[in-house]
């Protein structure tokens, strides 16, 4: 699985993050091997096997996961411990403090903001509405 990282982001050691890319995932056509959306009708077995994909190059939990149901909205939400992989926020972005959390944002323009003095991270997706 290909993966993009941040060179103003590469210097926080204590910070993982990525960029997915479409490369070497399972999903079949129309989504194109590593689709990571539920909502888009692609095999649901498919997007989990991507999802554990992912968390194991990367080195997370794919079960503590938080992403969004994204909506091209301001709508921000903040982590907590009700939030799981299973129930997905109604939100266009994400901020949490909380280690060992992974967030997610979906494609379109994703935007990742991090405070290295109070370790909160935020992920934004700022795509144009369709």
């Amino acid at each position: 699985m290909k993966v993009l990282k941040s060179n103003l982001l590469e210097p926080f050691k204590n910070l993982i993050h990525a960029f997915s890319t479409r490369d070497g995932g399972y999903s079949k056509a129309p989504y194109l091997s590593n689709n990571l959306a539920f909502h888009v009708s692609d095999n649901k077995n498919d997007v989990i096997k991507n999802h554990q994909a992912l968390a194991i190059q990367l080195g997370y939990d794919y079960t503590k996961l938080i992403y969004m149901r994204q909506i091209h909205s301001d709508i921000v939400h903040i982590v907590t411990d009700k939030d799981n992989f299973y129930t997905p926020t109604t939100c266009d972005a994400l901020i949490t403090n909380k280690k060992n959390i992974p967030i997610m944002s979906a494609d379109c323009v994703p935007i990742i903001i991090y405070d290295s003095r109070l370790h909160v991270i935020a992920v934004v997706h700022a795509g144009r509405m369709s």
